[in-house]
């Protein structure tokens, strides 16, 4: 049973507004483009140049700079797509002010990267997303770094803090302000 239907269901039975919220699914299919420029990137390694360095007039040592990326990322949100069927931006039973739009709150990102020139900060990453439909309206800035402990029994942590829109799929179009941690896994050897 879709998500809508779900939905309808509830109401109709007697549930309040907010129970039904809970049968929300909302899905877009879009149609995007990514592109990614970095003269130290490959399939997705950072491949930093090593720099060769003079130190107080002694032999030269070798010191790693630095790896930068840049991804740029468009999504244009189909009102009506292949897989998902109809775009659920927003249900009238929500009772919100407005209707909401996908397309205000997403569809234009850029994302900075830069792995240090530090074996204890493997990565860090800043991005900016807002909607196409009225651009740098709702914006979302969300900064993260992945710190290694270099011990390989433990894997990198990643702490991230957001502030913005798209927290998650349902409540898209609210503020928050997120502080996050996480555990990367790369491999399971």
């Amino acid at each position: 049973m879709a998500a809508a239907s779900r939905v309808a269901d509830a109401l109709a039975k007697g549930d309040s507004a907010g129970s039904a919220r809970d049968y929300i699914s909302r899905g877009w299919d879009y149609i995007g483009v990514t592109s990614k420029y970095s003269a130290h990137w490959q399939d997705g390694v950072a491949r930093c140049p090593l720099k060769e360095i003079a130190q107080n007039n002694q032999s030269p040592l070798l010191k790693k700079p630095g790896c930068f990326a840049v991804t740029a990322d468009v999504r244009y949100f189909l009102q009506n797509g292949p897989l998902q069927g109809e775009a659920e931006d927003y249900y009238a039973f929500e009772m919100q002010s407005q209707a909401y739009r996908r397309k205000d709150y997403d569809g234009l990102a850029l994302t900075l990267e830069y792995i240090p020139p530090t074996e204890k900060i493997s990565h860090m990453a800043f991005s900016y997303r807002t909607g196409y439909g009225k651009p740098f309206n709702y914006s979302t800035f969300r900064f993260e770094a992945t710190f290694n402990f270099n011990d390989d029994d433990l894997p990198p942590l990643v702490i991230w803090y957001q502030e913005g829109y798209n927290s998650d799929l349902v409540d898209y179009y609210n503020y928050n302000r997120i502080i996050g941690i996480a555990i990367e896994i790369t491999s399971f050897d």
